[in-house]
């Protein structure tokens, strides 16, 4: 197949965040790693700090119109708003993928993936979802997976979740890059694995859990920090 085709890949990319979050760090290395001979990239997003870390990864052309995000309401006139949003976004996608002709269109995350359906449904452009959003609307979910033709799932719990809602649902792990300039944080890390645990005054051997990423409501923290009493009453789970 690659010698029949000796042009890149074109991969519409739509980042409904101008922000710079996890999702856009761990979008922006898997650009890194792919742009160049196996894929060109076009970004679709409302641009700021965002446009700017996908440049720098290596994302050829930008086209930077308003997507706002969506949120939770039962409120008839927000509602309104909500939907006349969503239809001018999802017209702007569809006359950029209208005109540019990408292979592929990749949405990241589920605000992205709502603005790709117009375009998916018309122009029938294959439309991957990179999900990261246990926890939405199920509703929303399943919408955007019966439109979706591929999902991506960035962990095993991933993968499990989305399941239910598609069979083409992929585990493809955040890619991890590392550079020399994190090598004091690494020997930070293992000479923390290395330490010696302390042992409470009851004389029972204590455990630690160590936790990388952003310390935010809907991901969950709350209900890890409330089991965490249980889990340490019930040692037969470290047995394995």
């Amino acid at each position: 197949m690659e010698s029949e085709r000796s042009s890149p890949v074109q991969i519409a990319l739509i980042n409904a965040s101008a922000h710079v979050f996890g999702a856009e760090k761990s979008m922006a290395l898997l650009v890194r790693l792919l742009a160049g001979k196996a894929c060109s990239f076009l970004l679709i997003s409302p641009g700021g700090a965002c446009e700017d870390l996908f440049r720098r990864a290596g994302v050829a052309a930008c086209r930077r119109i308003p997507l706002p995000r969506f949120y939770k309401t039962r409120n008839p006139i927000a509602l309104s708003r909500l939907v006349r949003r969503w239809a001018i976004g999802s017209l702007r996608v569809y006359r950029i993928i209208r005109q540019e002709k990408p292979d592929i269109v990749h949405a990241n995350g589920l605000h992205s993936v709502l603005y790709a359906l117009l375009a998916r449904a018309l122009l029938r452009r294959p439309l991957v979802w990179h999900v990261r959003d246990l926890g939405e609307p199920e509703w929303a979910l399943r919408i955007g997976a019966r439109f979706a033709d591929a999902l991506i799932a960035p962990s095993l719990a991933g993968q499990e979740y989305f399941v239910r809602f598609s069979r083409n649902v992929c585990l493809v792990p955040n890619p991890a890059v590392r550079r020399r300039r994190s090598s004091e944080s690494a020997r930070g890390i293992e000479n923390a694995r290395r330490a010696p645990r302390r042992t409470p005054s009851n004389g029972e051997v204590s455990f630690r859990i160590g936790l990388v990423g952003q310390m935010i409501s809907r991901k969950g923290h709350r209900t890890l920090l409330d089991a965490l009493p249980r889990i340490e009453s019930s040692p037969a789970l470290f047995d394995s």
